[in-house]
């Protein structure tokens, strides 16, 4: 019975460790009449296709200058920083007194709400520190279609885009048709 369970949980952890997922990235296009974001769908050899706000929008190549790739973040979420500060526990001494494990007495209703008012304050405090750092989003990749190696670069763009995420094989399969193809003229 312990051989049948480890035997179906390493076929589960193999299964899920070859399935590929789809990771959705930000594509920054910079043509002669502006700027374009928008996550990329597909890129083929005429055109760049862009979801943007859920629209999709042809791009030809020729009118790119320059391509940046991101990585799409997630909404900044306000985080409780002092929440792991451990809690003092406080025990009725002999003289009916609340004290601590070393003897100090226990704060008082106004030493509370001060202190509960400085943590809501520094806490806040970090938060706002914390949401720039969050924000920064780096370049993964660049792609300067001015280039000459434009069509080196075209190949390695198609890489990001979710078409070819989806469907990597066929791509591969159509690789393979054209190198039949090309030996068949020879």
């Amino acid at each position: 019975m312990k051989i049948l369970l480890l035997a179906s949980l390493i076929c589960c952890l193999f299964l899920t460790s070859n399935a590929q997922t789809i990771k959705p990235y930000k594509a920054i296009l910079e043509t002669e009449s502006g700027k374009l974001k928008g996550i990329l769908q597909k890129v083929d050899s005429t055109n760049v296709i862009l979801n943007i706000d859920g629209r999709f929008t042809a791009i030809k190549i020729s009118d790119i200058q320059l391509v940046k790739i991101r990585t799409i973040k997630k909404h900044y979420k306000t985080q409780d920083f002092l929440n792991d500060m451990p809690q003092t526990e406080y025990k009725v001494d002999q003289k009916g007194e609340m004290v601590d494990h070393w003897g100090n007495k226990a704060p008082g209703l106004k030493d509370e709400a001060a202190a509960a008012t400085f943590g809501v304050i520094l806490n806040g405090l970090f938060n706002v520190i914390a949401f720039p750092i969050h924000a920064v989003n780096p370049n993964i990749a660049r792609f300067d279609l001015k280039d000459k190696k434009k069509s080196k670069q075209l190949s390695q763009l198609v890489y990001y885009s979710i078409n070819y995420q989806s469907s990597p094989n066929t791509h591969l399969a159509d690789l393979k048709k054209l190198k039949e193809v090309s030996e068949k003229l020879k």
